[in-house]
């Protein structure tokens, strides 16, 4: 089974989630590099890691499974 490579990004803790408990407690961003056409299955994966300054993130990777 193949798969295409959608697009990548991140994702921090909030710090903000601190000061009101109704936010997202990690933010981030995802860069499509790929259409993804309607009613595709997107699948995700996460990697827990640390940023630049030592804090916990995700590293996050978005794929779809390649037409048989």
């Amino acid at each position: 089974m193949n798969y295409i490579n959608i697009g990548n990004g991140w994702a921090n803790t909030n710090s903000k989630q601190k000061e009101n408990d109704r936010l997202p407690s990690f933010t981030g961003l995802l860069k499509v590099e790929t259409n993804a056409r309607v009613g595709d299955e997107i699948q995700i994966a996460m990697w827990p890691r640390k940023d630049r300054d030592g804090n916990p993130c995700f590293s996050v990777k978005l794929s779809r499974k390649e037409d048989e």
